[in-house]
């Protein structure tokens, strides 16, 4: 498919949930979108920035990627394929949480950031639908950070996580005061978004929430509750693990103390010369080496020789090493 032969309206009428806007608002926005095209193995998203626009997955595939915990190891939390979004929910939380790169060569239709805030601000449907999505790259970056701050280890996070995304719940509350009976009971909610509740701030963890709960924030504020069966398979409450001596531990906040001179001591400076052979123990066909111009005499000292240095500043004094110490 080429650029002429790609039409966005009609690309975008079979990509939900653009395709519930009437026909004429679906029009003004493609007018709005550009067509992008990623190499294999470009970066797409940066969990380190907020992104710039959204983008929708005409052609190819893109793999998103999680951390490990505490090793911060890269691994793949789903790949998108043609009709996917990215981009969308670090937009809605107001957190960057998302890494994609392209799996193959990859064509996109991307939407500016504030054409995409203006669209779901200003149609219920659309604001709807994404109010209700969970994505992968949010619970990874929330069970990830949630467990570097207690020091704690996950075990089979790749493995649970499409379980933990198709029990999730998101709850997106109003400023204000939120009853406890407004959230599902049998789950652990964390701050999604920006804003504060109760006193978290965004991405701490509230825990399974049995009092009202205070909504201070000026835009509504995104919850993510998990559900607790599956979070106590996954969270194991042990100490951090030794890592390799190539590893490099992210978690670590003070470098090593640097060491400090306190004193020197002398140290006598000698040459060790290999052993001697014997006229007798040399092969009766090879002569014997000739003494080298201005060679420096040896003495002998029983299975090895010791000769002194040559005349200089040092062969009559001696030397110092530092001494050093932690």
């Amino acid at each position: 498919m080429t650029y002429t032969e790609l039409s966005i309206p009609t690309v975008l009428t079979e990509v939900p949930p653009f395709s519930l806007l009437p026909r004429p608002k679906l029009e003004a926005l493609s007018s709005r979108c550009q067509l992008l095209r990623y190499r294999m193995g470009q970066p797409m998203l940066r969990r380190d920035n907020l992104p710039h626009q959204i983008l929708i997955v005409v052609e190819g595939e893109a793999r998103l990627l999680g951390l490990r915990p505490l090793t911060q190891l890269p691994f793949t939390l789903k790949t998108v394929g043609v009709g996917g979004i990215l981009g969308w929910v670090s937009l809605l939380r107001g957190i960057p949480c998302e890494t994609a790169n392209a799996r193959e060569e990859t064509l996109c239709i991307t939407l500016p950031t504030r054409d995409f805030v203006q669209l779901v601000q200003s149609e219920p449907a659309i604001a709807q639908y994404f109010n209700e999505q969970v994505d992968p790259s949010e619970i990874a970056d929330l069970i990830g950070e949630s467990l570097k701050r207690e020091a704690k280890s996950a075990a089979d996070l790749p493995e649970l996580l499409p379980d933990l995304q198709s029990q999730a719940r998101v709850k997106t509350v109003d400023p204000g005061t939120l009853n406890a009976t407004d959230l599902p009971k049998g789950y652990e909610w964390w701050v999604s978004g920006r804003g504060q509740v109760s006193g978290a701030d965004a991405g701490d963890r509230l825990g399974p929430v049995s009092s009202p709960l205070e909504v201070v924030s000026n835009r509504p504020v995104r919850l993510l509750g998990l559900p607790l069966h599956h979070l106590t398979k996954l969270i194991q409450a042990k100490g951090i693990a030794p890592l390799p001596p190539w590893a490099i531990a992210h978690w670590t906040s003070n470098p090593p103390p640097k060491p400090r001179l306190i004193g020197a001591k002398p140290f006598p400076l000698a040459r060790i010369c290999p052993w001697r052979p014997t006229p007798t123990s040399r092969k009766p066909w090879v002569s014997p080496p000739r003494a080298a111009k201005n060679a420096i005499p040896t003495y002998e000292a029983g299975d090895c020789s010791i000769a002194p240095w040559p005349a200089s500043p040092w062969s009559q004094s001696t030397s110092t090493c530092p001494s050093v110490a932690t």
